[in-house]
């Protein structure tokens, strides 16, 4: 059994989004259209529901804030400027894999100007000091045991 029960974690994410105020009827009305043809795993439900969240909250109807560049591009700055680029990378993916499922497959015109940040910004600059060595994980091992 898994650690983290996905199955009721993608549930809670999805009550979190239907109950919250903030977003617009109609937004939740699309938001469960989707849902009804999107195949995933609980896991990747559940962050697809917790990061699509952060735009739809934004916008009041998605569905033509997508097509309006200005919006978008006013939208992905704050959300560039709050959180770290993989993070950023994953709330622009999310919102594509819905804006591109309303518009047939295609990008929608307000979402061309959005880029991945580059992989190298996504990287933690992690030296060795900051690995758990061999020594350290024998350590935890007997210490759970």
């Amino acid at each position: 059994m898994p650690i983290v029960d996905y199955e009721a974690k993608a549930r809670q994410e999805s009550q979190r989004v239907f109950a919250d105020p903030e977003i617009s009827e109609k937004n939740k009305v699309i938001l469960d259209r989707f849902l009804g043809i999107y195949e995933a795993e609980a896991a990747r439900r559940s962050i697809f529901l917790r990061l699509v969240r952060l735009v739809l909250r934004q916008c009041d109807d998605f569905e033509r804030t997508v097509h309006d560049r200005d919006a978008i591009n006013k939208i992905f700055r704050g959300l560039r400027e709050k959180y770290r680029p993989a993070t950023y990378a994953s709330i622009l993916a999310c919102t594509l894999r819905l804006a591109r499922w309303l518009n047939d497959g295609e990008r929608p015109v307000g979402l061309r100007d959005l880029k991945r940040p580059p992989s190298r910004m996504m990287r933690r600059n992690l030296r060795p000091e900051d690995m758990v060595t061999w020594e350290d994980g024998a350590l935890l091992a007997r210490s759970t045991t």
